[in-house]
């Protein structure tokens, strides 16, 4: 059985007040047109499972428009692709207090998407004798007491989190506190789908970061090497099939300038070289 696993989508992210013709933040358009190509392929790989390791949006209350648009995405995928989808909450799309609600509850009346955002759960999928467990980024602080151990009556076990694991992402992100291999690691999982980290990282042969779809990080700058797209894994053989890349728009990290003893019009001037002498142009970049 294959697996598809997506995580730090950030619909609805904005940045640098760039606006299309369409009127929509530029940066938001590219996170979408991400998630789009995303979808597409996932539809043309057609795989039996596809899980969101959390943050599907970048903001507790995303735009009206983003609501939208979401839903559509996900009703055209099911037009396409049968494969049911299990999507967690992340730090970003997860309300602090429960009796808030969360917008990723509505995704869940779209017929074979489960949604868990704030507690450990088991979601069973009888369909594909599948069970996915859901650690969220709001169960995390209680991780010490949790019993995290695969379901014997299902075929395939596959754990899905938004955190960060020991050894990851160190000095990169609001890590919190890590959590350690002994705490998750066990011989009875086919898949452990991770979210929280934007670089596509593997830990072993079945567990893996998939990393975002587009730059959407504190600091992208120290991705721009980076490949941005989402997993498929065959769970029968645990091993990953192919790591699909998406085309997210090229960022350009430009060396620094020391501006010691400088004057405004010496700084424009370098600036300006440090562009200029980007390979192929700024433009679209």
């Amino acid at each position: 059985m294959r697996i598809a696993h997506v995580a730090d989508v950030h619909l609805g992210y904005r940045a640098y007040n760039r606006i299309t013709r369409h009127g929509i933040n530029w940066r938001e358009a590219d996170v979408f047109n991400a998630f789009r190509e995303a979808l597409a392929k996932i539809v043309e790989r057609q795989p039996e499972l596809v899980v969101i390791a959390g943050d599907l949006f970048h903001v507790v209350r995303p735009s009206n428009l983003c609501i939208e648009q979401t839903f559509k995405e996900f009703l055209n995928f099911r037009k396409k692709s049968s494969a049911p989808v299990v999507i967690i909450g992340g730090n970003h799309d997860s309300p602090r207090s429960i009796d808030t609600g969360c917008i990723l509850d509505l995704l869940g009346n779209i017929p074979g998407i489960y949604v868990v955002h704030h507690e450990y759960k088991g979601v069973e999928i009888p369909e594909i004798d599948t069970t996915v467990f859901c650690l969220c980024h709001r169960a995390l602080p209680g991780l010490s007491s949790l019993k995290l151990e695969p379901n014997p009556g299902t075929r395939y076990n596959v754990l899905t989190i938004h955190g960060t694991l020991e050894g990851v992402a160190r000095n990169f992100y609001d890590v919190g506190q890590p959590i350690t291999r002994s705490q998750i690691m066990h011989n009875g999982w086919d898949y452990i789908a991770l979210g929280h980290y934007h670089v596509h990282e593997k830990l072993d042969e079945r567990t893996y970061y998939s990393g975002s779809l587009e730059y959407t990080s504190f600091n992208i700058w120290q991705e721009t090497e980076q490949p941005k797209g989402f997993i498929e894994y065959d769970l029968d053989n645990r091993q990953i099939v192919e790591f699909h890349k998406t085309n997210p728009r090229a960022v350009i990290d430009l060396r620094p300038i020391d501006a010691k003893d400088r004057s405004s019009a010496e700084l424009n001037q370098l600036i300006q070289h440090r562009v200029d002498g980007i390979k192929g142009g700024h433009k679209d970049k």
